[in-house]
């Protein structure tokens, strides 16, 4: 039963224009209402983006279901299997966190999103690599009592995932869940479409630049360093029959792991300008997020990767979901803005009751590109005192074991370290605030945004050592130290 709004067509191309959306491809569970946008077709294929930790997730249930594997369990120490690789800062840190606390964005490591190495990087990431730098890496909350995201935890799970399994995560993927559910059409990264020859079906993600009124499109690189975060492509339709398995607790996934999955593990914080009207507290299980709305229970997660956004969403009790894929970075909103509008349709809300979900959506838009420019902690001051040194001076590599190099040079007069080689690259601009303090502009390279981090810079004799820059807000007052070393 799809409850499709018989104007729902028209509602999906205005949004599309309002957001100047170049392609997006819908699914509606069961009865199944395909949009094609002009180079987009049934079989496009999309970047899932963090809804595919729902696929991580059920990665490690089946290991947990399988008796071949009695030391897989949800409440077993992540160390007691992976004993070399996962060792943490904190050395009763290393003997607690457990399969399940990976998996539920409980364990208090700070994000570190802006630590790990690329394809482009002389040493790239991978899953391993990524799992054995957690020990540099700190936290920013004791276990168990704060939601913190963590992609990287994602990618530590399909670490363990090989090990304990003796298989290529792709190739368990595939052979574990993607071909008992007919999955044709979904690959995990690039290197799996290649080996397919089904790169002539892949979207290209884009931004909007307001400056030149263009999309710009986004490169696409493999990302062995977001496996399990991320990572996995499929068309609206193929996905879908994910959905539905979920919906139906269907096989390849047992009863048990179907419920595992849905099972509450913490609170998914939201400060209350984000609060959705007539829903509920936002709880977090494995890989799926967990609510109420108007009394009923919705299931879902999204994804949001340079160039492309995903939704995935289902109502249980009325066997009803949507997957909803689409290629340029603010369709964020307009996904909300078409899933929400399904949800009041398969609820019968009446005309009159329903939120102008369009105009709520704008408002998070607008709230969400607002910047800390004129944050005083940004500011010069009137009378700022002198670093004590040419700027030319601070030119170098700087080296933190979590963070690897930052290497600083000049560039048009400026202090820049340009970092192509992380997942997600960046340009640090440094501008001299007062003594050693600086304001840090970060330029996201493919999203085309730009926010500010607190900077600090150590002299000692005339030169400086050691480069400390905000990274992780969420451990208040820290900075993440670079040493000089060279």
């Amino acid at each position: 039963m799809a409850h499709q709004t018989p104007d729902f067509e028209r509602l999906v191309l205005k949004t599309m224009e309002e957001w100047k959306i170049p392609g997006l491809s819908v699914a509606i569970v069961y009865d199944y209402a395909t949009l094609a946008a002009k180079k987009c077709v049934a079989n496009t294929l999309f970047d899932c983006g963090s809804t595919t930790k729902t696929t991580t997730a059920a990665a490690v249930a089946l290991l947990v279901d399988d008796d071949d594997y009695p030391q897989m369990q949800w409440s077993t120490p992540v160390s007691q299997l992976l004993p070399d690789d996962f060792v943490l800062s904190n050395t009763q840190l290393t003997k607690d966190v457990t399969v399940e606390d990976i998996l539920s964005h409980r364990t208090g490591i700070a994000a570190h999103d802006d630590s790990y190495l690329s394809v482009r990087a002389r040493t790239p990431d991978s899953a391993k690599s990524m799992t054995r730098n957690l020990r540099n890496l700190p936290f920013a909350k004791p276990l168990r009592t704060a939601f913190i995201y963590s992609n990287i935890m994602y990618t530590v799970a399909t670490h363990l995932v090989e090990t304990v399994s003796g298989m290529p995560y792709a190739e368990f993927l595939r052979k574990k869940i993607w071909e008992p559910l007919g999955m044709t059409n979904t690959f995990h990264d690039l290197p799996d479409i290649e080996a397919h020859d089904a790169m002539e079906r892949k979207a290209t993600g884009y931004r909007w630049d307001k400056e030149k009124e263009k999309h710009v499109a986004i490169p696409a690189y493999s990302s062995p360093e977001g496996q399990g975060a991320g990572c996995i492509f499929s068309s609206a339709g193929d996905y879908a029959k994910w959905v539905r398995a979920l919906i139906k607790h269907s096989p390849p996934l047992s009863e048990a792991a179907h419920i595992e999955l849905i099972t509450p593990r913490t609170i998914f914080p939201l400060t209350e300008e984000y609060d959705i009207p007539f829903g509920s507290p936002a709880l977090y299980c494995l890989g799926l997020i967990r609510e109420t709305y108007r009394g009923r229970t919705l299931i879902s997660h999204d994804g949001d990767v340079p160039g492309f956004k995903a939704k995935l969403l289902y109502l249980p009790e009325f066997e009803w979901g949507l997957v909803i894929l689409a290629n340029l970075e603010t369709s964020l909103y307009a996904e909300q803005i078409l899933s929400h509008t399904l949800v009041d349709e398969v609820l019968s809300v009446p005309m009159e009751e329903r939120v102008d979900w369009s105009a709520f959506f704008r408002k998070w838009y607008d709230r969400d590109k607002e910047h800390n420019e004129d944050d005083p902690e940004f500011t010069k001051p009137t009378n700022p005192e002198p670093l004590g040194v040419a700027l030319e001076t601070l030119t170098g590599t700087y080296r933190d074991a979590g963070y690897k190099d930052l290497v600083l040079e000049m560039k048009d007069g400026k202090l820049v370290a340009d970092c192509h080689d992380r997942c997600f690259p960046f340009v640090l601009t440094l501008e001299h605030l007062t003594e050693g303090k600086f304001a840090i502009e970060v330029y996201d390279v493919w999203g085309g945004e730009r926010r500010k981090l607190k900077g600090e810079i150590r002299i000692q004799d005339g030169r400086a050592v050691s480069l400390g820059v905000g990274f992780e807000g969420e451990i208040e007052g820290h900075l993440t130290w670079f040493d000089r070393i060279e």
